[in-house]
C-alpha cells in the first residue's frame, strides 16, 4: 500500500495522516485517511508491518458515521496481529 495507490483507488478527503508505531514490538507505520467509494464515506486505518521477511498490510474500515463507537474493537484487532 502506498499514499498514491491509495488516492488512486478511491477519493480522499483531507490528509492521509501518518505515524510511526510499535505492533508487539515491531516498528510500523499506521495511516488514516477518511474516503469516499461507491457513494460511501469511510473511515480507513491501515497498519503496515514486516514479520519475518514478509510484508503485512493490515487494513480496518467503517463508515465514518459509526467509526467512534467501532474504533476500540478496530484498535484491539490490529493489536492482535503477532
Amino acid at each position: 500500500a502506498s499514499i498514491a495507490g491509495i488516492k488512486a483507488q478511491m477519493q480522499i478527503s483531507g490528509d492521509i495522516n501518518k505515524e510511526y508505531i510499535n505492533l508487539n514490538g515491531r516498528k510500523a507505520v499506521k495511516l488514516e485517511y477518511v474516503a469516499t467509494q461507491s457513494g460511501y464515506t469511510m473511515k480507513c486505518t491501515q497498519v503496515l508491518v514486516v514479520k519475518d521477511k514478509k510484508a503485512y498490510a493490515l487494513t480496518v474500515v467503517s463508515l465514518e458515521k459509526d467509526a467512534e463507537a467501532l474504533q476500540p474493537k478496530l484498535d484491539k484487532m490490529i493489536k492482535a496481529f503477532k
